[in-house]
């Protein structure tokens, strides 16, 4: 009975070993260090039932194993104290910019589509005004035309309208009216219609520079 209860002391020492380096490496890779503290207090525990077992056993205690386990778990919270003394602060997350930085910056890239055919285009020359509003020209740069855009835009949406002919090229029609409100990382996404001369309506896809 007492070989039994030795062996167990004995496996729940090297169990406790073997948290033990389960802890360096949490100490050393993860810098959760809330997990480490944990896993510090779950190896008191195990030294607190490891005194118990020992102490009913016929061959005495081993308090000099116990002493270096109870070391070695110093150590670890002393490099668990100086790693969050001189961890670096994390930096917070750039804000996205704004619809009207991205205005500030000049233009932006797009593409309409009926559902059939696509059109690439290219917005430049932005003008901005009081009242959220602003002016740009719109490039249709596959049909070599120019249309004057004017249109108003908010912290979440933007909307313009093709008012007048720049350069006809290839596209006369005008009045198309977009509306943009589906925000992506990189851009925006919204429909167009109203377009003069009954064209269909579409979709239209922009892009920040």
């Amino acid at each position: 009975m007492a070989d039994n209860i030795f062996g167990k002391a004995s496996a729940l020492i090297l169990t406790g070993a073997g948290v033990l380096g389960i802890s360096y490496g949490i100490a050393k890779y993860v810098t959760d260090f809330e997990a480490a503290k944990g896993e510090i207090q779950n190896l008191r525990g195990q030294i607190a039932q490891l005194h118990e077992v020992l102490a009913k056993t016929q061959f005495g205690s081993d308090p000099a194993r116990i002493d270096r386990l109870e070391a070695r778990i110093g150590e670890l919270e002393k490099k668990l104290e100086a790693r969050e003394s001189t961890a670096a602060p994390v930096a917070p997350a750039p804000a996205a910019a704004t619809i009207k930085a991205h205005l500030d910056a000049g233009g932006f890239d797009g593409t309409a589509s009926d559902g059939t055919a696509r059109w690439p285009f290219r917005v430049t020359d932005v003008r901005l005004g009081a009242d959220f509003q602003f002016e740009a020209a719109i490039e249709w740069t596959t049909m070599k035309s120019q249309h004057l855009i004017r249109g108003r835009y908010s912290d979440t949406s933007l909307f313009f309208k093709e008012v007048e002919a720049i350069k006809a090229g290839n596209n006369t029609v005008i009045g198309c009216e977009y509306t943009l409100a589906s925000q992506r990382p990189d851009g925006l996404s919204g429909t167009y219609e109203k377009c003069d001369g009954n064209a269909a309506g579409g979709t239209i896809d922009v892009k920040w520079w």
